[in-house]
């Protein structure tokens, strides 16, 4: 499976999550804004869904245009955005429930998932498996704030990255594995 190609032409996604993506970078919201509304998804302040095709090929298009450094901040600033249980008070807990949160804006059909593969406190790391069609930098910039906002205790700093090590999404493959090491 490539980047940027939905599983299938019938999902859709909620603006409801883009719209505060594109508020959390305002040095680029105006660009950013017009290259969604290229790709036919305006009006993104209202609760409305679009083709998931159509934020692909904007992410697509902000990548190509503006470079996949501002992909990583979207997904960053996506993670504000995202609503998690009370309950959820820690980053294995956190990183287990990701994929019901994303699911909850998406419709009418497979979009990917995202799976915690394992976690271990002793050694300070995690490891998630992201298959959908997102691009890779999104998806690390998801894993970054999400790490960030529910931190171990221990931790003072967190990392993510992508295990270039095996098969992932940017050279075709169809998902891609990170680590998340915490010290």
């Amino acid at each position: 499976m490539a980047q940027y190609i939905a599983f299938s032409p019938k999902v859709e996604v909620s603006t409801n999550l883009i719209s505060s993506i594109i508020a959390a970078i305002p040095q680029q919201e105006q660009k950013v804004r017009n290259i969604f509304a290229r790709n036919g998804i305006k009006n993104i302040q209202t609760s409305d869904w679009f083709a998931q095709q159509k934020f692909l090929n904007s992410y697509k298009e902000v990548a190509q245009n503006l470079g996949p450094h501002l992909l990583f901040e979207m997904g960053k600033a996506m993670f504000e955005s995202l609503s998690f249980p009370e309950e959820i008070r820690t980053l294995e807990a956190a990183l287990n429930h990701l994929d019901v949160v994303l699911q909850q804006s998406h419709r009418e059909g497979q979009s990917g998932y995202y799976r915690l593969l394992s976690f271990d406190r002793r050694k300070k790391e995690a490891r998630v498996e992201c298959k959908n069609p997102y691009p890779c930098y999104l998806d690390r910039g998801i894993l970054t704030g999400l790490s960030r906002g529910f931190k171990p205790s221990d931790a003072s700093l967190i990392n993510v990255q992508l295990d270039s090590n095996l098969p992932h999404r940017l050279i075709g493959a169809e998902s891609s594995i990170y680590s998340i090491l915490w010290v």
